[in-house]
């Protein structure tokens, strides 16, 4: 009995080492190690790439080709800036200039507090003289001449007419109000409304052949007037042929009112309030 008993221990004991030694495990402990880049029981051993993977290190890129270890490919649309819209540019500002206006009689003299204006005229091409016969008022500005006579105009680049409303107890010498342009940043431009410094002569030959010179048609030579009142008169001039017209007079401007020779009757000249003075001048 002492022997089975010893012989039950001894199993025992060498049972116990046998577990201890990992008897029973699923590898073989004493198996050398695999090489790099094998598969073991479905298990990828680390550093060995996978069916469809990269080298370690490397980006995706779409493309074959060599790689270089530790560098990264730009993936495309990275960092590259996204598009912008355009920034909003503030339209040029229109250039601007300068009017100066002076009101001055003919022997140099200022006229101060003179009521003066500026009208800017369009479509105009400011570079090109003259106002074209289609433009018409833009806008209007008003001031004083102070009493220096001078009135100072901020004004867009355009085209302009001035003008003034002439202060009771002066004589306008002004046929037609001037125009002027600016035609670019910072001109300065320069009107002058001149006044006569009396009262003008209203039978003065000069006047008389001014006004008619406007509509057009007076003979060449030197003018001479006679029978005038200020409202009528006979003006003929030194050239071939007869030049005797009568004229008449409405707001201060001489008018033509009919050209010898004529056939038209007293009775019709009368009734135009022609003074009696005239009748030799009519034959019926």
């Amino acid at each position: 009995m002492r022997v089975f008993i010893q012989r039950a221990i001894v199993l025992v004991a060498a049972a116990v080492t046998v577990a201890a030694c990992g008897g029973g495990g699923d590898s073989d402990p004493t198996a050398a190690p695999k090489p790099p880049g094998t598969t073991v029981s479905g298990t990828t051993v680390p550093g060995t790439p996978s069916p469809g993977s990269q080298n370690p290190g490397t980006v995706a890129t779409g493309k074959t080709g060599p790689t270089n270890p530790g560098v990264t490919t730009p993936q495309p649309g990275n960092n590259i800036p996204a598009p912008q819209a355009p920034q909003a540019q503030n339209p040029p500002q229109q250039g601007v200039g300068t009017i100066i206006i002076t009101t001055v009689t003919k022997s140099g003299s200022r006229v101060p507090r003179v009521p003066v204006y500026i009208r800017q005229m369009g479509p105009c091409n400011p570079s090109i003289p003259g106002i074209p016969q289609h433009a018409k008022e833009i806008s209007v500005r008003e001031s004083t001449t102070d009493y220096a006579g001078e009135a100072v105009f901020t004004a867009a680049v355009g085209c302009y007419v001035v003008g003034m409303t002439p202060p009771p107890g002066t004589y306008p010498a002004v046929d037609e109000w001037p125009s002027l342009s600016i035609a670019r940043e910072g001109q300065v431009a320069n009107a002058e409304l001149r006044f006569h410094d009396a009262e003008p002569d209203p039978c003065s030959a000069k006047k008389i052949a001014g006004d008619l010179a406007e509509q057009g048609g007076i003979p060449a030579g030197t003018p001479s007037v006679r029978d005038c009142d200020g409202n009528w008169a006979v003006i003929s001039w030194d050239s071939p042929g007869d030049t005797q017209r009568i004229v008449w007079s409405a707001a201060d401007h001489w008018s033509t009112y009919l050209v010898f020779p004529h056939d038209r009757c007293w009775a019709r000249a009368e009734v135009d309030g022609a003074p009696a003075r005239l009748k030799p001048y009519f034959s019926c």
